[in-house]
C-alpha cells in the first residue's frame, strides 16, 4: 500500500543573502520550537545572491542549518533584488497559501492559525492577496514589466488594508 503525503497548505518563504545567513539559525530554531504539523506547511528559502560559491555547498550548509524542517533551497542569480526574489518565491510556491518571512525574525505562537484567521477576515472584507495577484495579472497582461507593477500594487493594497484595520 502506497501512503499518500498530504500537500501542505502553507509555504513560508524566506529571502536571504550570504551576509544574513547568521540570522537564519535563530529563525530556524524558532520554527522548530513551533512544532507545526508537517502536513500543514513547507519552508521555501531563496538565496538571493549571485555568488561564486558552489550552489550545492550552499544548499548542504543551509539544509544542515535547517535540519528537521521541511526546507527547500532555491537560488535567484538572474535578478538578485528584493522584487526579483519575491517574484521567484511566488513562481516556486505550489501551496494555496504563502507567507513571506524576513530572515531576521523569530516566530512564536501558532502563527498559521493567526494568519488563517486574518485571511478569513480579508475574504469577508472583500479580498485576499491571492485575489489581488490574479486580478492584476489579468489586468496587466502584455505589460512589458508586469511583475514589478503587480508586486508593488499588492504590497500597497495590503499595507493600506493593514493601516485601515489597525
Amino acid at each position: 500500500m502506497i501512503l499518500k503525503r498530504k500537500s501542505p497548505v502553507w509555504t513560508l518563504c524566506v529571502l536571504t543573502i550570504p551576509q544574513r545567513e547568521p540570522y537564519l539559525e535563530r529563525l530556524f530554531d524558532s520554527l522548530r520550537k513551533l512544532r507545526l504539523r508537517r502536513s500543514r506547511w513547507e519552508l521555501l528559502l531563496v538565496y538571493n545572491w549571485d555568488t561564486q560559491e558552489e550552489p550545492y555547498a550552499i544548499e548542504r550548509r543551509l539544509l544542515k542549518l535547517g535540519k528537521g524542517l521541511p526546507l527547500m533551497v532555491n537560488f535567484n542569480v538572474r535578478n538578485p533584488s528584493i522584487i526579483g526574489g519575491r517574484i521567484q518565491q511566488l513562481a516556486l510556491c505550489k501551496s494555496p497559501l504563502i507567507c513571506f518571512i524576513d530572515d531576521d525574525v523569530t516566530l512564536h505562537g501558532d502563527i498559521l492559525d493567526v494568519l488563517e484567521e486574518r485571511r478569513i477576515r480579508h475574504l469577508v472584507d472583500g479580498g485576499s492577496a491571492a485575489a489581488e495577484i490574479a486580478d492584476h495579472r489579468r489586468e496587466h497582461d502584455g505589460d512589458h514589466d508586469p511583475e514589478h507593477h503587480i508586486l508593488r500594487e499588492i504590497v500597497q493594497v495590503e499595507n493600506l488594508k493593514c493601516i485601515a484595520e489597525c
